[in-house]
């Protein structure tokens, strides 16, 4: 999605994504310690990011290489930006206020209100599930652009979480309060369970009431970092050959599916990430661990080889690509 509403900037700007933002946000809310990391050559000074060890080393992290930060910002809005505290709160003073550095409007008031009206009613969310039964509930019921709108002490609130390889940030407005909570990290948080409970503490702070968690109580709630790895089979039941190819995606792109002859298995490549593939039960299904830059990070359980009348290979069906597509996965279709 952000992706895609970075591709629509450029077409409506007529420039690259980068300059609008830095023109049209960071230059007018004075955020000068903001860049991409996509035109950034001096990545020195950046964080290193970590992600979930080994299974067997539970405790471990592994580091996100940066040429993969790197890489994934093409989608740009998704994963692009470089920022810190201070140029952060500056955006948030400008979501609590709509003015821009000098005091000035920053966008007309009918704009600015359908940043976080409501566009669409959430129920079942990540959020609701872990926290909104909790001592102090952390509730969501709508989506505006971008933010979550929901409620904490009976407090309107606005949220909007960030997640990519190896980093996690979470934002926390209080419109009627004036207050804004930002967090980021270098680490992995599974369904944002640290980022709202350490938000809970410094929310209640904030606003001014006795927190109702501690460091004990946050660390009991959270779960150690965890990485399944995949045993592996290689174990096909047609000749090898017959996988080989590149497999298209009017959406998704190309998918390429190869021989390594080092190995002596199948491996896939798609975009910038390569994987193991490793045969489970089921004839012409397979499972992918990832390699080189995205292990430990991106693993899929299932992919199906597609056949026709003929018992002949024309397509792949990703069952695991799309957390969100249900009963209608992506399908690749073999082209080479």
């Amino acid at each position: 999605m952000y992706g895609f509403a970075s591709y629509l900037s450029e077409r409506l700007g007529n420039e690259p994504w980068e300059n609008l933002v830095t023109s049209k946000i960071f230059d007018r809310l004075g955020m000068t310690s903001s860049t991409f990391i996509t035109t950034l050559a001096d990545l020195s000074g950046a964080a290193q990011g970590y992600d979930k060890g080994p299974k067997s080393k539970p405790k471990a992290v592994v580091p996100v290489p940066l040429e993969l930060s790197k890489k994934w910002g093409i989608w740009a809005g998704s994963g692009a930006i470089m920022s810190n505290a201070v140029d952060m709160v500056k955006y948030m003073n400008f979501h609590l206020s709509n003015t821009d550095k000098n005091g000035n409007e920053f966008m007309t008031l009918a704009n600015f209100n359908a940043l976080h009206q409501q566009h669409r009613k959430l129920s079942s969310t990540t959020v609701n599930t872990h926290f909104g039964n909790e001592e102090v509930p952390t509730t969501e019921n709508g989506y505006g652009l971008g933010w979550k709108r929901g409620l904490y002490r009976n407090n309107e609130i606005l949220l909007h979480s960030g997640s990519t390889y190896g980093y996690r940030s979470f934002i926390t407005l209080f419109p009627s309060q004036n207050i804004g909570v930002f967090t980021s990290m270098n680490g992995e948080d599974d369904d944002y369970i640290l980022r709202v409970l350490l938000h809970n503490f410094l929310s209640d702070v904030a606003l001014g009431v006795t927190p109702w968690l501690d460091a004990p109580s946050i660390c009991d709630r959270l779960t150690a970092p965890k990485y399944t790895g995949y045993s592996n089979t290689n174990n096909p039941q047609r000749p090898i050959i017959e996988y080989i190819g590149l497999y298209v995606n009017p959406i998704y792109g190309n998918l390429n599916v190869e021989f390594d002859p080092n190995n002596e298995h199948l491996v896939l490549r798609y975009g910038v990430a390569t994987w193991d593939f490793w045969t489970k039960s089921g004839k012409d299904q397979f499972k992918a661990e990832g390699t080189g830059m995205i292990k430990y990070l991106k693993n899929m359980y299932r992919f199906t080889f597609l056949t026709n009348e003929n018992d002949g290979i024309v397509s792949v069906r990703v069952d695991s690509f799309c957390s969100t597509c249900g009963n209608d996965p992506p399908i690749f279709h073999k082209v080479v």
